[in-house]
């Protein structure tokens, strides 16, 4: 999640919404610890024949990549401003850093300056829901909807909430989970990583 929600935000930004629904798929080639995958490939299909296909993994030795790439009927382009293809004129912007880290701090301390405060949180918790969808569209091996998460007060996954929460912690309440306990998708009671429940209304 914490490495694969930034190129989702890319994503979301890109095509300007979050997708409909995921199907993804996930397993564990080297971790030795704990109850998670270490790879996913998830499917994001974002209506209007927009499908997104998003992999990542944390695995020692392996090639490593960290970009996105747009693909349309006439032409492709990179997250990091590469286009192929017709020919489409790019704004120039003033603060042009050619260094997403460093544009984005540019960018705030801008903001700071100016009054004028940035409010990224709508973005940022709508790229977390994609990857939750993701994961847990993996771990159960179902298709997840966006609807079913946020909107359907009927769906099973709605409202979900992670364990233990903080308030477990004050108790003295946390059991560990097993270790190397590696959940099968389609299985009775597939869950994600974390067990989950209904949040009380």
């Amino acid at each position: 999640m914490e490495q694969h929600v930034h190129n989702l935000d890319v994503a979301n930004w890109f095509i300007g919404r979050p997708p409909v629904q995921a199907l993804g798929f996930g397993g564990r080639a080297r971790r030795v610890g704990g109850n998670q995958y270490d790879f996913f490939s998830v499917d994001l299909d974002y209506g209007d024949d927009v499908v997104v296909h998003s992999m990542c993994r944390q695995v020692h030795g392996c090639y490593t990549q960290i970009s996105e790439q747009f693909i349309g009927t006439e032409g492709s382009a990179w997250g990091d401003g590469k286009r192929t293809g017709k020919q489409v004129t790019v704004p120039e912007f003033a603060e042009k850093a050619n260094n997403p880290y460093v544009q984005e701090h540019c960018d705030l301390i801008q903001s700071i300056r100016e009054g004028k405060p940035l409010n990224e949180a709508r973005n940022l918790a709508d790229a977390t829901m994609v990857a939750i969808m993701g994961r847990i569209s993996a771990y159960t091996g179902q298709v997840v909807r966006w609807v079913d998460l946020t909107k359907n007060e009927n769906s099973p996954m709605y409202n979900l909430t992670l364990t233990p929460t903080a308030l477990d912690f004050e108790k003295g309440t946390v059991v560990c989970p097993p270790e190397n306990v590696i959940p099968i998708p389609g299985a009775e009671g597939a869950a994600v990583t974390t067990k989950t429940k209904k949040a009380k209304k």
